[in-house]
Order: C-alpha cells, then structure tokens, then sequence
C-alpha cells in the first residue's frame, strides 16, 4: 500500500468537496450504481469521492444495489461458484449503514489471481469499503490464464465476471417478486414488449480518467481509427449488457493523486503498470516527449472531448431515427423497424443504426466493421435484396418492414448450464435465473427448428401465434435428462411451458434484454 507516490511531483489541487456536485449529480437517473474498484490510487479515489457526495446529500454510507439479501450473494465469508461464461467465485459482504432505497451502491473488485498479494489487495479493498459503508463483492477469476495478452483477457474477464455477477442479483430479486406471465391479451401474442419483459442490469462506475482518455486516443490514432475511436472513452458506454459510467473522465491523474495524498488514503501500487511490454506503459514513458510536442494528455483529451461532442450527437440522432422508424424490441429477441424511414434517413445514421441493432440481435455485442456495414446498406436500397447474414443476424425484408434475428442455428449452439441459483445472460439478448429451490439444473440451447415444430403440433396457442420462425428457432429452451421441460417466452400463451414451479411460482425466468 502506500500513502505517497514518486510519479507526480508536482502540486496538483485535491479535488475540493465543492466539486462533488459537478462530478456526481448527472449519476442520480442511473441508480442503483456499483463501483469497481481494484484498490489502485483512481478507484480508491472515486470510492472515497462518492461516499463524500452521498453525505452531503444526507445519505450516510450505501448498501447493497438489490438490497442486504440480494447484496449477500453468498453470505459474508462463503464462497459459490456461478455459472458464467468466465468462471469466477464470489465473496460478498454487506455494508454497516443503509439508507433509502432510492439511491443505492455497492463496490466490487475483481481478483484475477495474476500475483501474489491480490487476495490481500481484495481484502484491503473490502475494509475500506465497509468503513465508508458499501456494501462490497469480491469475483475472483478462476480457471487457466492465458499466456500472452493478458491485459486484453484480464479486461473482458473483469467485465463479464461483474456482468454474471449482477445478473445473479437481479435473478436473486425476483425470487419474491409475483409472476408476471404474459397473457395473448398482454402481446404474447404479436411479440411486443411489455416494460416488465425487458431487463437492465445496474450501472457501474469506473475511474478512467483524463490520463487513460488520452492514451486510447493514441493508441487508436495508431491504429486508423475514424471518429468513434478517437473519440476515445466516452462517459457513458455500455458493454456485456451493462451501462458504464465513467465520472473522473475530466480530471488527470495527478488531482486523483493529491486528493488521497492529502486526506492520507491508502492506496494499491500494481507493478504492471511498470512493465514496458504493455502498450499503455510505454505510451505513459512517452508522455513527455509528446508533451513537448504539442501532444500532452490535455491537449488530446480537448481533441477527444470535441469528437466525442459529435459523436454524441450522431448517437442522438440515430436514437431519433430509431423513434422515427419505430424501433420495436419483442420478447422473443427479435426486432423491426418502418423501412421507408429508414432509407429515407443520411446513410451515416442509417449506418449507425444498423450497428446498433446488428450488434444487439445478433448477440455478438461488438461492432461491426465499417465497410461491411456500407455494402449492406448500399444492397438494401436495391429492388433485388433478398436477405443479408451479419455478425450472426439476419436481415430480411418482410413487407414494408426491415426486420432482424438471430441467425438461425447459431445462436449459442453450445450448451449452457443454469444450476439452481444461478443466473447469467444467455447469447447477449436473454438474461436467464433459476431459483435456488430448484432440485436439478439445466441445459440452455436454442429451441431449433424440431423444437418449434413440436410446440406448434402440441399447443393450439403457440400455433395460432404470428411469430417468426426465424425468431421462434434461437429463443432459449431448457432441457433436463434429455427432455425439453420449459421454453419461458412461449409460457404466456402455454403455462406449462413455463417450467416447472414450487408453490405455485415459476422457478424458471427469462427476460429479454433491454435495446
């Protein structure tokens, strides 16, 4: 630990409680918030920032995002392994102080077991979280590591352990919540969305700050990045199905710095960030000599601040096409839009919305490349457009509407276990729970084009449904001892396809993701 640095000589001004409001009020629409911090000088920071900002506004401490039972994920001092695509364990610790629930927060911090001392790192993460009153998560990252690109595989892994790791709190909150099956009458019957069928995981706040903003932005000018990455980080992303927050963007490192400095705070030192084999440090080595050129870390966070301004309002406006083309997300994972609003829009928006909705049905959630995006584009404007493949979404034109699925017989054709008490996002588009009173787990596949057969021939309902087949054929379906038991977003319109219950509730759920 350590209470001093030798990087930043200089007399930076801590930053003063008078600023809270300016780095923090914008957050309040996107509670429950959960902070990640690895106990380095910036997250230990933030932390402290947060808990000054929530005692001034009266709230003394936080506790946990879905409150004390979700929070205790698996009590203080047990450890439970959860099913994820990353294996992690959790250690979870509910906060001292709890305040009202409408402003809730929780840390966690991710051991990725890289070298000795991370255990006490966690453990020294956790008592300072508890002495400001969060409630806090360890995750640990269990399994082999890879031997070269670590800092790429540790970043996803972060990111889709806290990810698993909130999609148990949400599938633990619904343990007590009524069944809200959806009836015909209710849209199960056209496919729309109804509020409650979609899901959105809290929002997590990390502490990227101006430093780290300019060195993306080199790192991508490297790279032939047009303006969405040079742009570089904005403050608000989202990625593995959560928002992400990012409220020290503005601020350099040394301001951090000096902040702990001078109320004597505790930090971690993490020696990769002395190794000159990463990218990142030997941009921060540079930084002077860049510096002396006209290319200091605030001097390319200026430049990245106005790109990202227009980008920001590129999004904006692709979020005004999508209202215009009446975007619609439907429970079974699929979507559809008005064409002519569509190819009426600047191909520049029309490219950005494609994007976005590629990435979302087609559950790959990552962009696509450019150039692809423009030949799509280009051949949907064309009379002889029978239907496009891309990043593992179908687009096909169904009368006057353009419409997008999961490309058939693709969606996460590996089998996928759900164990009683777990919860995760299944193909990027379905977050999946099964209760803990269940006595058995499951196998997750898509429903396959026998499996949609099968439901049609044996439930007037399903049949009588106007759901795609493209869209019927990836949804979820949950199998035991080779036997499909429930296929949850037909069990509007078939109860029992909603699996099996104890006490009258389901103990099976499935939510689409939010767009």
């Amino acid at each position: 630990m350590s209470n001093q640095t030798e990087n930043y000589t200089a007399s930076p001004k801590a930053i003063g409680g008078d600023e809270l409001d300016a780095l923090f009020s914008w957050l309040e629409p996107y509670f429950p918030l959960v902070l990640a911090v690895s106990g380095g000088a910036d997250s230990m920071c933030l932390m402290h920032l947060m808990a000054d900002w929530l005692k001034r506004r009266g709230a003394q401490g936080a506790h946990g995002g879905q409150g004390e039972n979700e929070a205790r994920l698996a009590g203080a001092g047990e450890a439970q392994p959860t099913s994820s695509p990353t294996r992690f364990t959790a250690v979870s610790t509910p906060g001292p102080v709890q305040i009202s629930n409408a402003l809730k927060v929780q840390t966690v911090t991710v051991d990725h077991g890289l070298r000795a001392g991370s255990v006490a790192e966690a453990q020294f993460v956790q008592r300072a979280s508890l002495t400001l009153g969060f409630a806090h998560t360890t995750l640990r990252w269990d399994g082999d590591k890879p031997q070269t690109g670590i800092q790429a595989a540790a970043r996803k892994a972060r990111y889709e352990l806290i990810s698993a790791f909130l999609c148990k709190q949400i599938g633990q909150s619904r343990e007590n919540q009524p069944d809200n099956k959806l009836s015909a009458q209710d849209g199960a019957r056209d496919g729309s969305v109804a509020g409650r069928c979609a899901y959105s995981l809290p929002t997590l706040l990390t502490a990227h700050h101006q430093d780290d903003l300019a060195e993306t932005v080199l790192m991508r000018l490297a790279r032939g990045s047009g303006l969405d990455g040079l742009a570089g980080m904005s403050r608000k992303s989202t990625l593995c199905g959560m928002t992400i927050l990012r409220p020290l963007l503005e601020l350099p490192k040394t301001r951090l710095v000096a902040t702990l400095n001078k109320r004597s705070i505790s930090y971690v030192e993490d020696p990769s960030n002395e190794n000159t084999a990463f990218e990142r440090v030997r941009l921060r080595r540079a930084a002077s000599a860049l510096s002396e050129a006209g290319l200091g870390n605030e001097a390319l966070a200026v430049s990245a601040r106005r790109l990202a301004r227009a980008k920001c309002a590129l999004d904006e406006l692709t979020s005004d096409l999508m209202q215009r083309c009446a975007v619609r997300a439907r429970e079974f994972g699929y979507g559809e839009l008005v064409f002519y609003e569509f190819n009426a829009a600047p191909e520049e928006l029309r490219l950005r919305l494609l994007n976005r909705l590629i990435g979302f049905y087609g559950g790959a959630d990552m962009p696509v490349r450019l150039s692809k995006l423009e030949d799509l584009c280009l051949a949907l404007g064309t009379a002889d457009f029978s239907g496009a493949t891309l990043n593992k979404c179908r687009i096909v034109h169904r009368g006057k509407k353009l419409m997008l699925f999961r490309e058939t017989g693709r969606a996460a054709t590996t089998a996928r276990t759900l164990e009683p008490g777990a919860s995760f996002l299944w193909d990027h588009r379905f977050l999946v729970s099964l209760s803990p009173q269940s006595d058995q787990a499951f196998e997750i596949l898509p429903l396959g084009e026998n499996g949609w057969r099968d439901l049609k021939l044996n439930y007037e309902a399903v049949a009588q449904c106007d759901v795609p087949f493209d869209a019927a054929s990836s949804v979820p379906a949950f199998w035991a001892r080779g036997k499909l038991v429930a296929v949850p977003v037909f069990g509007g319109l078939a109860e029992d396809l909603s699996g099996p219950r104890v006490a009258g509730a389901p103990l099976l759920a499935c939510s689409v993701r939010a767009l």
